[in-house]
């Protein structure tokens, strides 16, 4: 998800404005970039709260 999220257009991305597209972005630089670095913790929140929120939001669209 994360890394096709950075394929979409600016026009999709401005019609969605309510998925949180700068910190999905984020979130996969952190874990693509930081490698030992990521905590360990905000990958949990973001998989147990964070990620819940997004998938309802994208059900909307299928």
């Amino acid at each position: 998800m994360f890394e096709n999220s950075v394929k979409l257009t600016e026009n999709f991305k401005n019609k969605h404005k309510e998925v949180p597209w700068s910190a999905i972005k984020g979130m996969l630089n952190r874990i693509v970039h930081d490698y030992g670095k990521v905590d360990v913790k905000v990958i949990y929140d973001t998989v147990k709260i964070d990620l819940p929120k997004i998938v309802a939001i994208m059900k909307k669209y299928i």
